[in-house]
Order: structure tokens, then C-alpha cells, then sequence
């Protein structure tokens, strides 16, 4: 009868870890593993190995108590969270420079002055083998235009904070972020982890049948890396705070398509147009 019970525990726990596994942990969160019986260790673990975001609030905390969360919990709750807090605060304070260019989350920025940014969004493009006797990957993204448009003098900064889980786990394997560029230097996606624009190649797109695209050929390998030079835009860029890169566009760049895209295991493309 005790070994039924222990494996009854034991799948139980595993169940509800599992349903936590990809999310960050929330009070609700520590309040369902509670009820769920598992116990301060297991719990603690779970918290120490996700990324977070507890309300620690005086109700809240007196919320955690009354759902019978223990004081050992609540107490590394707040350790942990008073952490991450201070490590933001941080992050901003260092992020900051005489021109104003602090942002509070990774991306990439642009803006027509030094004082209003929009955060470049990302596109989700395909990969395709296409050709016999010339074969070649085509990397493709819906559509003639992207959605923002920007000119030889639109300022673009691409900004890398470290991610909130390195504060509580050394594993950087974690699930995919729900920001493409937080995923990157999170690890989630590719090989490697992106700290600086030297590991972007800026892509000069053709447009045909309403899709932009790219290509390289087969024979040389599956990598984005191996674009063609025709494709490929040097760029330069300069360091202005501790995580932020101020991008300088050639002088006379084509008006056109084009796209920043990550050379380690790309998923997604940060597209735009130049007029």
C-alpha cells in the first residue's frame, strides 16, 4: 500500500511540475503546487530553476499565507523576487547614456529622433528547397512590404539585457520567450546566445510574387550564414551604454526590403523598408 501511495505522489508531482515546466512562475503558480501537496523542496527547486514574476505586495504575501504556503516558501519568494527586481533596476541604470537611449526590454529600436523609439517587430519567415539542377534554399516572408518604414536617417539601436533567468538557473536552455529577441539571449533559440549586432547580418531582400526572399545554394549547407554577398549589407555599429548599439547604415544604401536575421539557427526575421 505505501509503494502505490509513493508512486501515486510521484506521478502526481511530476504532472503538475510538467504543467509549469514553460511558464514563468507566478503566486498562482505556488499556490496550485500547495494545494497539490508537493512539498518545500520540490517547490523551492521549481523556483529556483524558472524564470519568475511574483507579486510580493503586502496582500499578496498575506494571500500566500492564507493559501497555506509555508513561511519558508514566502520567504525565498521574495528573496528571489527582490533579486530580479534589483538586477532590473540595474540593467536600466547601466542601460543608460547622456542620449537618452534606455529601453527597458532587448530589441531592436528605431525612431526619426533621439527621443521616441518603436520596437521593431519581428516576422516569422519559411526556409524551402527549391531547384534540380540548381538547387537552393529560399528563405521567404509573406508579402511585398513590411509593416514600418524607415530612411538613411531613422536611428536604429539594437539592445541586448540579459535575461531574468540567469538570475535564478546557469541552465540558459530554457522555453522559448514570448519576445523573440529575450529568446535569443535567453538561449532558447539557436546555439548560441546573442550579446551584440556583430551576430546579425542585415539582408537586402528581392521581391517577386508578393514574397520577399533570399536564397543560398544547397550545395554549400543549410545556414543562413552562407548567404550570398549580393544579399548581404555591411553595416557598422557603435557601443553607447553597457547593452545598447547604435547602427550605422551605409551611406547610400538602395531604397528596397531588408531584415536583420540572427546567423545561429534563425526563426524569425526583423524586416523593414528604406525609402
Amino acid at each position: 500500500m505505501k509503494t502505490i501511495l509513493s508512486l501515486f505522489f510521484i506521478v502526481i508531482s511530476y504532472n503538475v511540475l510538467a504543467a509549469f515546466n514553460s511558464d514563468t512562475l507566478k503566486n498562482s503558480s505556488i499556490i496550485k503546487m500547495t494545494n497539490s501537496k508537493l512539498g518545500d523542496n520540490l517547490i523551492l527547486s521549481k523556483i529556483k530553476s524558472s524564470p519568475i514574476d511574483f507579486d510580493i505586495s503586502t496582500d499578496a504575501l498575506i494571500a500566500l499565507k492564507k493559501a497555506n504556503v509555508t513561511d519558508v516558501v514566502i520567504a525565498y519568494i521574495v528573496e528571489k523576487q527582490t533579486e530580479l527586481d534589483e538586477l532590473e533596476a540595474s540593467n536600466l541604470k547601466n542601460n543608460s547614456s547622456t542620449g537618452n537611449h534606455t529601453f527597458q526590454k532587448s530589441g531592436i529600436y528605431f525612431g526619426t529622433d533621439e527621443s521616441k523609439f518603436t520596437k521593431l517587430d519581428p516576422t516569422v519567415f519559411s526556409s524551402t528547397f527549391n531547384g534540380v539542377y540548381f538547387p537552393r534554399y529560399v528563405c521567404s516572408l509573406i508579402g511585398n512590404n513590411a509593416n514600418y518604414t524607415l530612411t538613411q536617417s531613422t536611428y536604429i539601436y539594437f539592445n541586448f539585457i540579459p535575461s531574468k533567468k540567469d538570475l535564478n538557473s546557469t541552465n540558459n536552455s530554457g522555453s522559448l520567450s514570448e519576445d523573440y529577441m529575450d529568446a535569443l539571449i535567453n538561449q532558447s533559440v539557436g546555439s548560441n546566445v546573442a550579446i551584440s549586432p556583430n551576430e546579425f547580418k542585415l539582408i537586402k531582400l528581392s521581391v517577386t510574387n508578393k514574397k520577399r526572399s533570399c536564397y543560398w545554394n544547397a550545395t554549400i549547407s543549410h545556414q543562413i550564414k552562407n548567404l550570398p554577398s549580393k544579399f548581404i549589407i555591411d553595416f557598422r555599429y557603435e557601443k553607447v551604454s553597457e547593452y545598447t548599439y547604435k547602427i550605422i547604415l551605409p551611406e547610400k544604401i538602395i531604397p528596397g526590403q531588408y531584415c536583420f536575421i540572427y546567423l545561429s539557427g534563425a526563426q524569425k526575421a526583423f524586416d523593414f523598408e528604406i525609402k
